[in-house]
């Protein structure tokens, strides 16, 4: 995933999208490395986008608030 060195001190978490994301500042990255959606995963347009891709495999990169 060629992004993910770009953000320091960011966990990166495996998943799909029927499974539930900390509520941090995420970026959601498809399997080809194109940044899909920024911002935090409790926002609306965010579970929207999870929800649309239900069942898809993403990465996302979590960086601790603050």
């Amino acid at each position: 995933m060629k992004t993910g060195y770009a953000f320091k001190n960011c966990n990166v978490i495996y998943g799909d999208a029927k499974k539930d994301v900390e509520k941090m500042m995420t970026i959601l990255i498809d399997e080809d490395g194109l940044i899909l959606e920024i911002g935090k995963v409790s926002d609306l347009a965010i579970m929207k986008l999870l929800l649309s891709r239900q069942g898809q495999r993403y990465h996302v990169l979590t960086k601790p608030k603050g």
